[in-house]
């Protein structure tokens, strides 16, 4: 899906980019998408997930954490470890699950449409929402998914090219950060570029 010429990533296909784990950092001045970027790649590494987090408009915030709700609540469903993440952060991976059908066949609504909005329900409720996704972290590392996440791919990534249109831009990575994405969303809030997904 295109809107104002920006390709835009749904939480509806959290699979395929289910180890994408931290659209990230936000540490020191933003002035531009290229201080964005170098300032999200120093968060990522150091594991300052608040400033992974603040990286983000609330929008995109959002929309990324959606992206690990979705991707633990799959996996919480086979995965104790999983599940008791997601118990921990306030999250029933039965009773999120339960939602999104019962409301889908109940209001006769879109499965994907009904899931991003159960999703943005449950992300608002989680009050540490840096240590729910720091725990993400952690349980794809344990299982051996760390190489993957976009945590992992951050030192080698470069900003290639920044294309402007008014207070947005799109900055084209060096490589792809999921099947099919090759670069970041910005949008320009005062004096910050933050990323939008």
């Amino acid at each position: 899906m295109k809107s104002n010429g920006f390709p835009r990533i749904s939480v509806a296909v959290p699979i395929a980019i289910c180890c994408v784990a931290a659209f990230a950092g936000c540490a020191g001045p933003k002035s531009s998408p290229e201080t964005t970027f170098k300032s999200l790649q120093t968060a990522a590494a150091n594991r300052r997930w608040n400033d992974v987090l603040a990286a983000f408009t609330p929008g995109g915030r959002e929309k990324f954490l959606s992206i690990h709700l979705a991707v633990m609540a799959m996996a919480g469903l086979l995965d104790k470890e999983a599940s008791d993440i997601l118990s921990k952060h306030g999250v029933s991976v039965l009773g999120l699950a339960g939602q999104i059908f019962g409301e889908s066949l109940q209001k006769k609504q879109d499965l994907n449409a009904v899931a991003t909005e159960a999703f943005r329900q449950q992300i608002a409720g989680i009050k540490d929402q840096a240590a729910f996704l720091g725990d993400v972290q952690g349980w794809l590392e344990q299982k051996g998914l760390g190489d993957r996440t976009f945590v992992h791919k951050l030192p080698q990534l470069q900003l290639v090219r920044v294309e402007y249109v008014q207070d947005r831009a799109i900055g084209h990575l060096s490589e792809n950060i999921a099947p099919g994405v090759s670069s970041l969303q910005f949008h320009r809030i005062g004096t910050q570029w933050l990323i939008e997904l």
